[in-house]
């Protein structure tokens, strides 16, 4: 699996979910998917309140990363037709110049 890459991912299908287990209030926070929550993706091992916003975070992000990456493709798409736009003169040079720099930034993350 190459992630942002042209192989297909491997991942547990998202979207995935966010809880907090409490037997006898240890409050384990965990992450799940699937059809009524029934695929165990992964557990934070603690019970702190950092914990339940890691389980959040980590949700979060990869419930989004799929859209994430349509949308950096969109922006590079966009930037590379400003890129070939026939500029006025020189004074675009520097607007140029950040949209080339905006694209070697995007380039990593949407190939593979």
């Amino acid at each position: 699996m190459i992630l942002g890459g042209m192989m297909e991912s491997k991942h547990t299908p998202t979207p995935w979910k966010a809880h907090t287990f409490e037997p006898e209030q240890s409050k384990e926070h965990y992450i799940t998917a699937g059809i009524n929550d029934q695929i165990p993706v992964a557990h934070t091992g603690r019970w702190d309140t950092a914990s339940a916003a890691d389980a959040a975070f980590i949700v979060k992000a990869c419930n989004e990363y799929e859209e994430l990456i349509h949308e950096l493709r969109m922006a590079d798409g966009l930037l590379r037709d400003l890129l070939n736009f026939k500029w006025a003169d020189d004074d675009d040079a520097h607007l140029r110049e950040c949209v080339n720099e905006r694209l070697v930034a995007i380039e990593p993350l949407i190939s593979g």
